[in-house]
């Protein structure tokens, strides 16, 4: 789906990354699983039914793989959640010396 200049994909993004080169985006604003298994039934009344299903794909976050790719291709990176993890502020600090 394509909006101006803006393209939205809908594919696995490690598979995508694998096809870029080096440095093809100014900016990766991302927003990773944080592995924290929510409850999506937080909040609920007593005695109300849950109205989501679990998301198995939040039970764990992302490799160092991830960060690896995600900062080959892009020059700067937003990572919402980034305090959660480690694998991310490790190559932050590697890159500031």
């Amino acid at each position: 789906m394509t909006f101006g200049d803006i393209n939205l994909l809908q594919c696995d993004c490690m598979e995508y990354m694998a096809t870029l080169p080096d440095k093809a985006f100014q900016l990766a604003i991302v927003d990773p699983p944080y592995g924290i298994d929510i409850n999506m039934n937080m909040g609920r009344r007593a005695g109300k039914a849950a109205a989501h299903k679990k998301k198995p794909w939040d039970k764990s976050t992302p490799d160092e793989k991830y960060f690896d790719e995600l900062f080959r291709v892009s020059n700067f990176q937003i990572i919402w959640g980034g305090q959660l993890f480690s694998s991310a502020i490790n190559k932050v600090l590697d890159i500031l010396g």
